[in-house]
């Protein structure tokens, strides 16, 4: 049996996000597990801004009695399966990048940690990207590292590999590429600027020369040109620049955790003051 809950999320800037959370439940009604849908861009069409999975240690007991055996699930482990920007993501007013995506996730996992006292952190796959101005998406983990040496994640909601060691191996990794020596820009530009214009080349080639590291580039290249710009100016390369410098084995390949006390306690309201049930269905085609 599934029932749909549909709430009103509202975050201390006043965003609002329209928000469903569906629960799957045994006969007996005992909770199976929780998916949190927020916020609908596209109305009649079935996805969400941002989705949480959420699994219920009640029903993980039952089973391990029923079967002699557990299910290879951790309830205090949920999941951030899907993140998604679009200016109407909230109801009330066009979602801005950046603070208005943070608030959204934000305010989807303090959702979590108010209803689902069990769970402990939150897993991802940081495989999130951004759209450059003219020039297509880029990774947003790789984007920021150039900027900040640390992911969107980390920076936002202190997130970070398991084990420690892992960890650190990431942190390290980062820190001799920082340090790591450039080639010369003929190397470079052959390496990763074929069938790029002579222009982005020129353009790049100031700010290399400029440098000694890796560091020093990008750290010269922002500095020299616009954010936006800049984003234009390496999208078309980095994805295989941090292939080969074997930092994608971190990114794309590695799972992420966010733990719950990195996330605040939001009162979620609505015009009645309390987090309440707004509908309750119990069968449904799609989510909206």
């Amino acid at each position: 049996m599934e029932i749909l809950y549909d709430y009103e999320l509202v975050t201390p800037s006043g965003y609002i996000f329209h928000s469903v959370y569906s629960v799957r439940k045994t006969e007996s009604k005992t909770p199976i597990s929780g998916t949190l849908y927020v916020g609908n861009p596209k109305r009649g069409q079935n996805e969400a801004c941002t989705t949480i999975s959420i699994n219920y240690p009640d029903a993980l007991k039952a089973y391990e009695v029923s079967n002699g055996r557990p299910l290879p699930i951790n309830p205090k482990i949920a999941s951030l399966i899907l993140t998604k920007y679009y200016a109407a993501c909230a109801e009330n007013m066009n979602l801005p990048k950046g603070k208005g995506t943070k608030e959204m996730i934000l305010s989807s996992l303090s959702f979590v940690k108010k209803l689902c006292p069990f769970v402990e952190e939150f897993d991802l796959n940081d495989a999130s990207s951004k759209e450059c101005d003219t020039g297509g998406p880029i990774s947003l983990p790789y984007f920021y590292i150039t900027q900040k040496w640390q992911t969107w994640y980390e920076g936002i909601f202190n997130a970070y590999l398991k084990p420690v060691s892992l960890y650190k191996e990431y942190r390290d990794a980062l820190k001799t590429l920082q340090e790591t020596t450039l080639e010369p820009f003929e190397i470079f530009k052959g390496r990763y600027l074929f069938g790029q214009s002579d222009e982005i080349k020129k353009t790049l080639n100031i700010s290399y020369e400029k440098s000694k590291t890796v560091g020093e580039f990008f750290k010269t290249l922002y500095s020299d040109q616009k954010v936006n710009m800049t984003c234009m100016l390496i999208q078309p390369w980095i994805d295989r620049f941090m292939r080969d410098m074997k930092i994608d084995t971190y990114i794309l390949y590695k799972k992420w955790y966010i733990h719950k006390k990195s996330i605040p306690v939001y009162n979620f309201k609505n015009k009645n003051n309390k987090l309440k049930i707004i509908n309750k269905q119990t069968r449904r085609k799609t989510i909206w």
